[in-house]
């Protein structure tokens, strides 16, 4: 016999153990899958594993993979729950999607030198890993790759790693710190979303847009922006028509450094950035779409004469955004010749402002514009005539 085949033991709820003979060498998709009681497996003579071979063995502590396996194949060992460490030999030159996805026991683990990728979902919720090892062989870290591993606190990125996937580290709650080596030409959208105690990021200067990635990262005080970056995008998911700004909801963020290069700031970038009470923008963005929504402490902002429209966000639903609606802190705000328009609700809410100066150059305001500022007196200079729409 050279092969178990696929679904062999699959949902064998009481095996414990199981010996497999030395002629055997490959195993089928889901051969053992949910073999819930399985405690101890010994394949060393193994040399092809099956796709999702061992899934779902929640009882299975321990695994050391011969050294004839070239290959970690997908969810192989997915949902074991009760894995605590596992030894990979240098034969293994992919960690294939999903392979330890779920393993909520496993703390720590050796990659050896011979990896060159981490593949999707690789080390998805495995929320006991503590640190991570990543040779420098690796040169790209899958989607999702190490995403809801809520105790990991560090990770060292080696030079030669060029990208890093979507949502790499989404969800990564007790993460404090990275550094993003200069090899890296790509961080995919929503990277470091959720990381709540992520406080500092070393970005690279090799990348050129970040699109959603530190949304909701609540415990970020202070970034700069490299210069090789022309985009801060937002991330859109058409599934549930939902935007999710660049900085969107990082409630603890001070600072930000916005270089010259960036040309397109996307909506909703620095919502709800309750902390943010300053931002100098550069002289090369044109429009402004419900950029600081809910800035509650943004007290002055200079507008580049670069900007021409003040523009609202619409969610495609009843919610829209105007660009400083809710800056409840904001006191003045001197909109540049440039201007010709100030959308809907541009500075609603906006509680504290007294004083806003309207060049001549703004043909139309939006419905809603200065609604409920109730300490604003308006300055229109000259305004009354050049105005062709008011809503």
């Amino acid at each position: 016999m050279a092969q178990l085949g696929d679904y062999c033991f699959s949902y064998c709820s009481s095996l414990t153990s199981i010996t497999i003979p030395n002629s055997v060498t490959q195993l089928g998709d889901y051969c053992f899958s949910e073999c819930t009681s399985l405690t101890s497996v010994n394949i060393n003579f193994v040399a092809k594993l099956g796709d999702y071979c061992f899934s779902g063995c929640s009882s299975l502590t321990s695994v050391t993979i011969p050294s004839s396996v070239t290959e970690l194949v997908a969810g192989c060992f997915s949902d074991c729950t009760s894995l605590t460490s596992v030894t990979i030999p240098n034969s293994v030159t992919q960690l294939v999607e999903a392979c330890f996805k779920n393993c909520t026991s496993l703390t720590s683990i050796n990659i050896p030198n011979s990896v060159t990728k981490l593949g999707d979902y690789c080390f998805e919720d495995c929320a006991s890993l503590t640190s991570i090892n990543i040779p420098n062989s690796v040169t790209k870290l899958g989607w999702s790759c190490f995403s809801g591993c809520t105790s990991l606190t560090s990770v060292n990125i080696p030079n030669s790693v060029a990208e890093l996937g979507g949502y790499c580290f989404g969800g990564c709650s007790s993460l404090k710190s990275v550094s993003i080596p200069n090899s890296v030409t790509k961080i995919g959208l929503w990277c470091f979303t959720d990381c709540a105690s992520l406080t500092t990021v070393k970005l690279p200067v090799t990348i050129n847009s970040l699109a959603g990635v530190f949304y909701h990262c609540t415990g970020l005080k202070a970034i700069t922006i490299p210069a090789s970056v022309t985009e801060l995008e937002t991330y859109y998911d058409d599934r549930i028509n939902e935007h999710y700004g660049c900085f969107e909801g990082c409630t603890s963020l001070e600072s930000i450094t916005i270089p010259n290069s960036v040309t397109y700031i996307g909506v909703r970038c620095f919502t709800d950035c309750a902390s943010l009470t300053t931002v100098k923008l550069p002289a090369t963005i044109n429009n402004l779409t419900g950029v600081f929504y809910n800035c509650t402490g943004l007290k002055t902002i200079t507008i580049p004469e670069s900007v021409t429209k003040l523009e609202y966000y619409n969610d495609q639903g009843w919610n829209r955004y105007g660009c400083f609606e809710g800056c409840t802190s904001l006191t003045s705000v001197n909109i540049p010749n440039s201007v010709t328009k100030l959308g809907y609700r541009s500075f609603g809410g906006c509680t504290s402002l007294t004083r806003v100066t309207i060049p001549n150059s703004v043909k139309e305001l939006g419905s809603c514009c200065f609604e409920d500022c109730t300490n604003l007196n308006p300055h229109c200079r000259e305004c009354s005539s050049t105005l062709v729409k008011v809503s």
